[in-house]
């Protein structure tokens, strides 16, 4: 159990290291660019900036690199739920066998917070609905077909 404890919080880290290196790259690359054509656009009165301007001013290699860092934290994100999900459950099942006389609370906090799960489950949720090209399937088959269900 404690393995499985150091992996989750590993791939939590790796989640936070992932958002990082996005937020710097993007701070470091895309917002000069964006301001600079901003300026630009200003000066000559040409009204606002359209994404298909900044994606022509940048290139393609930045919004590749823009669009693989928000495809890896959108696959580290639900991958990293059902895992901590199946650790939390089996950390519970050892410690329900272990303490049989004590009472054991379930680690499910975030959906009991609020009706119909906290917040933030709700826009995960929301945005996983809205949004699957089939990323759930592939995030089944990289977990080797593991189910939470």
């Amino acid at each position: 159990m404690p393995i499985k404890l150091t992996l989750e919080e590993s791939r939590f880290a790796v989640l936070l290291d992932t958002i990082q290196h996005r937020a710097e790259f993007h701070q470091e690359s895309v917002l000069p660019a964006v301001a600079k054509l901003q300026a630009f656009k200003a000066a000559s009165g040409k009204g606002r900036l359209s994404s298909q301007e900044l994606r022509e001013h940048l290139g393609e290699t930045i919004f590749a690199t823009l669009r693989n860092y928000y495809s890896d934290i959108a696959t580290l994100i639900p991958l990293g739920l059902e895992s901590t999900k199946r650790a939390a459950q089996e950390l519970r099942d050892l410690l329900i066998a272990e303490l049989p006389s004590q009472k054991i609370i379930d680690f499910d906090i975030a959906e009991r917070l609020a009706p119909g799960g906290s917040p933030t489950m709700r826009a995960r949720n929301k945005f996983a609905e809205e949004n699957d090209d089939g990323q759930a399937a592939r995030n089944q088959a990289r977990l080797g077909g593991q189910s939470n269900e």
